[in-house]
């Protein structure tokens, strides 16, 4: 279906190409804007929906309370690296971004670093 409708595009754009360097105005700028439409429909079907959410996201309940950091995300939708400050009372505690307290919605662990780079060996 995706083929079908960028093939119809291009042809549109082709038009226009021809109908311009005819020194038809009046009917490019339609074409042209039949071209634009047809893009921002291509595109707004192509862009994925921010708002999916993604299975890696955990619920807040089941993130590690032992000060480990971990990848959280708040209503906002921007995502950073945090940890639960333990005060030491009966459990008492906040979730913090860079010693700020946060009210994350969603956690995830961070992934693992990256391998050491490999070098080639010298030639001696």
């Amino acid at each position: 279906m995706l083929r079908r409708d960028f093939d119809v595009l291009l042809s549109t754009l082709v038009a226009v190409r021809l109908l311009i360097s005819n020194g038809d105005h009046q009917e490019s700028y339609w074409e042209c804007e039949k071209a634009i439409k047809q893009t921002e429909d291509l595109q707004a079907a192509l862009v994925p929906c921010p708002a999916v959410a993604s299975p890696a996201w955990r619920p807040m309940e089941t993130a590690p309370k032992d000060g480990r950091h971990v990848l959280l995300i708040a209503r906002g939708g921007y995502p950073d690296v945090g940890r639960w400050f333990d005060c030491g009372v009966n459990e008492v505690g906040f979730w913090a971004v860079h010693a700020i307290r946060w009210e994350p919605t969603h956690w995830m662990p961070l992934p693992a670093p990256p391998l050491p780079a490999v070098r080639p060996q010298e030639e001696a």
